[in-house]
């Protein structure tokens, strides 16, 4: 089968979210993450979620906040997208946590059966799919929506002489907080996480995890883990749990 890496996941529009809105005079501004925010508020407006205080969502609602929304495919990735960025910001940057929750005010969903803790994000991704070319074109709309985001959050406030959010509260720290990484690794471990938790949930725990433990950026071979999968016919469905 030859895959057309440029054909758009289930047929959608290449222009959707460089084209977010279309002003009067034909010009055009780009989807950013709190048009997402947006986007997602709208849409769960009035909605009666099985959830505790301080989450949106549970577990059990996931898919009703999905195919709920004019736009499930686009929910989804956000979805996914907002509780990897979310985490990983938790966990390394916790100092600044609040800050970043201020200025970024993404869904949080709950564990169904352990509350008050994040769900499991492996539950959310898509997997079933009809063949190798709609999974291709599902990979790169997901790292479009997960680029655009994270993007959006390294790069906000910065000017010519000021940083962008990420690289400042990284810098804006005492001697006691040095960190080894920067907005970059940042960038890379979150595309990393969203395409381990998509092909390799089991995996993606594990970084989750020691992530968790050691407060610290966790970068894996992709490559390496997607050809053990595959090779050995790994059963992504037994390992979807955290």
């Amino acid at each position: 089968m030859k895959i057309d890496y440029e054909k758009t996941y289930n047929n959608r529009d290449p222009d959707s979210l460089y084209k977010w809105i279309v002003n009067k005079d034909g010009t055009f501004e780009s989807c950013n993450i709190f048009h997402l925010i947006d986007f997602f508020n709208q849409s769960e407006s009035n909605k009666n979620r099985h959830c505790s205080e301080g989450f949106h969502f549970c577990e059990c609602d996931f898919e009703s906040v999905i195919s709920d929304s004019n736009d499930p495919d686009l929910m989804r990735n956000f979805l996914i997208a907002v509780n990897i960025i979310d985490e990983t910001l938790f966990h390394i940057l916790n100092h600044k946590y609040e800050e970043f929750r201020n200025i970024f005010p993404l869904p949080r969903f709950e564990s169904h059966e352990k509350r008050g803790e994040v769900g499991n994000i492996n539950l959310i991704h898509k997997r079933d799919h009809k063949d190798e070319q709609e999974r291709v074109s599902y990979s790169r709309f997901n790292y479009e929506v997960t680029a655009m985001m994270i993007d959006d959050v390294r790069f906000y406030g910065q000017t010519k002489t000021d940083h962008g959010f990420l690289d400042r509260i990284i810098l804006d720290n005492n001697k006691s907080q040095q960190y080894d990484f920067d907005s970059i690794d940042i960038f890379k471990s979150i595309v990393q996480q969203s395409k381990m938790c998509m092909m390799g949930p089991f995996f993606y725990s594990a970084i989750r995890r020691e992530m968790k433990n050691s407060k610290k950026l966790v970068h894996w071979r992709c490559k390496v883990i997607e050809n053990m999968i595959f090779c050995n016919n790994y059963d992504l469905r037994n390992s979807w749990n955290n």
